[in-house]
């Protein structure tokens, strides 16, 4: 039999439904009035521990919600950092877009390299790399 892919790992927290994580929320303080369907809705799709990180600056010390915090507190910020995550990472990949095409432009403008400079091997310091970047390319 071959290695074990996973490690054994003991969960202490039982799973649980988002029923019961909106009763767990509840229990905090937070006010799902006139937002339960919605409030189930993020938690089936979006997940309770994937919300967490966005609960803590609405809660004091001992992670109680502040008074009139509610469930669309929560959802706001999740949405803030999504549109955020979505800008950034457009942002990333214009430069991402812009560097490659210079090194292009720099390499196959070279009197030295030429268009097909990533065909010769002297382009790279690593001769297993360039034999893997090939691969990858010819696949």
């Amino acid at each position: 039999m071959g290695p074990q892919l996973q490690p054994q790992l003991n969960f202490t927290k039982p799973a649980k439904s988002s029923y019961a994580h909106l009763r767990h929320l509840r229990a905090k303080g937070l006010i799902t009035k006139g937002q339960q369907s919605q409030a189930l809705n993020v938690l089936q799709f979006v997940g309770y521990y994937q919300l967490l990180i966005y609960t803590r600056p609405l809660q004091d010390d001992q992670k109680r919600f502040y008074p009139g915090v509610r469930f669309d507190d929560i959802l706001a910020l999740y949405e803030f950092d999504r549109s955020l995550r979505l800008v950034l990472l457009d942002a990333i990949e214009q430069v991402e877009v812009a560097f490659r095409s210079a090194i292009v432009n720099a390499m196959a403008n070279d009197k030295d390299c030429g268009p097909h400079f990533y065909l010769k091997t002297k382009h790279f310091k690593d001769m297993e790399a360039h034999r893997n970047f090939m691969k990858n390319v010819l696949d």
